[in-house]
């Protein structure tokens, strides 16, 4: 694993989802260590994470992150969560987060369930002690700015998305640490200003719908694989409906 601040690790990826990564966060407080979605099972990993202690919760940030949480949760007796959105990919989750309003998920209130649909019906991110934001595939980071994700990759709605990604600005953090891509590490100061940036530049991006008819296809073939089928059947029906689109 990789410390990346203090006792929060990058903990591996999970190449069922294009290397989405996996975080644990090495927890002192009463709920024990967390793990933010789910990484391939490797037992160099395993052993690791049974050297910390083990975990007590995995936050999966929407339907995508999910392939090993069953068989990790059954090994540490770890509580799973997820939205009900996308409660499809983990019909028998412990904890089933409801509605669009955040939600302290443990007795020590430093774990913060933040539900932002719009890359998935499901999609929701998870703030740590009001500093590090796990922002799942909603934000995206480059050239030392966070990001809306581009609208080819989100598979719900792009204006749901956006209001989302708006709400940021009433919390307090300082890393953004998306499920993809690189790390963001800021003032606490600077999360308005940066929220309005990013709300500002996914306003003005215009749709590719060739871009998004190719991204639609990947993600397809990950359903199956998946074996998501309710979620996999809306995707085929976006993707007939997008190629529709782009004849006319």
């Amino acid at each position: 694993m990789n410390n990346l601040d203090k006792n929060v690790f990058l903990s591996g990826s999970l190449p069922e989802a294009g290397d989405a990564n996996s975080y644990l966060i090495k927890n002192a407080g009463k709920s024990g260590n967390w793990l933010i979605n789910s990484p391939k099972f490797d037992e160099n990993l395993i052993e690791e994470i049974k050297s910390y202690g083990g975990i007590t919760h995995i936050f999966a940030t929407h339907r995508d992150v999910i392939s090993y949480a069953s068989e990790l949760a059954k090994m540490f007796n770890a509580k799973r969560i997820i939205h009900e959105g996308d409660l499809d990919a983990i019909p028998d989750a412990e904890i089933v987060l409801h509605g669009n309003q955040p939600q302290v998920l443990a007795d020590d209130k430093e774990f913060l369930a933040i539900p932002t649909p719009g890359h998935t019906e499901g999609s929701s991110m998870l703030l740590y002690k009001d500093t590090y934001l796990f922002s799942g595939d909603s934000l995206a980071v480059h050239n030392k700015a966070f990001h809306v994700e581009s609208p080819a990759w989100t598979w719900q709605d792009y204006e749901t998305l956006i209001r989302s990604v708006s709400q940021l600005s009433q919390y307090k953090f300082s890393w953004i640490l998306p499920d993809h891509g690189g790390l963001l590490n800021f003032k606490h100061t600077e999360v308005v200003s940066r929220v309005a940036l990013a709300i500002d530049e996914a306003k003005s991006v215009t749709i590719n719908f060739r871009e998004q008819i190719q991204a639609l296809e990947i993600y397809i073939n990950q359903l199956i694989g998946f074996g998501q089928t309710t979620q996999l059947e809306k995707m085929r029906l976006k993707l007939s409906e997008m190629k529709t689109l782009l004849k006319n």
